[in-house]
């Protein structure tokens, strides 16, 4: 079962959907890749708990732009072990600073002990990030500092980088 609520900013409406174990998701309304699942009643409580209580206290401090200290219990049970790896590897990209996908593929060989892999793994991963903002996919850009794939969009990723500026 999840609980479900919609939080607003300046960029537009979020679901902030949670279980009992942790938060589970910041989607914006209008974002590619909801999953299916948020509009499936038989699932979903529109009810707030306490972790999307600490989650609209966190954007909050964000959108205000402050760097939040506290950190938010999270439950990522949906997701591969491999994709946790990496939003393990988001969740230490500090406020205000950006890293390629190249980065991150290096910071996960380095940390796996691996010799390859694919850039594509690694973007397909970051582009399925369930929770948008907190674990902070829009710090990692392409190439030459060019903004490239964000799920909520490129417009709303540059404003979130330039938040944090």
């Amino acid at each position: 079962m999840y609980f479900l609520s919609i939080y607003s900013n300046r960029l537009g409406e979020m679901y902030l959907l949670s279980t009992d174990k942790g938060l589970a998701g910041i989607y914006f309304k209008d974002q590619k890749n909801l999953p299916k699942y948020l509009f499936d009643q038989s699932l979903i409580i529109n009810k707030e708990n306490f972790y999307i209580k600490e989650a609209k206290k966190w954007l909050d401090a964000y959108f205000n732009k402050e760097a939040p200290e506290f950190k938010i219990k999270l439950d990522l049970t949906n997701l591969s072990k491999f994709q946790k790896n990496i939003l393990d590897i988001l969740l230490t990209v500090p406020y205000g600073k950006v890293l390629t996908y190249k980065d991150i593929a290096n910071i996960y060989l380095k940390k796996f002990h691996q010799e390859a892999i694919s850039y594509r793994a690694i973007g397909r991963a970051i582009s399925h990030n369930p929770i948008a903002i907190y674990i902070p996919c829009h710090r990692i850009i392409g190439q030459n500092n060019k903004l490239v794939g964000y799920a909520g969009g490129l417009i709303k990723k540059e404003f979130l980088l330039d938040l944090e500026s």
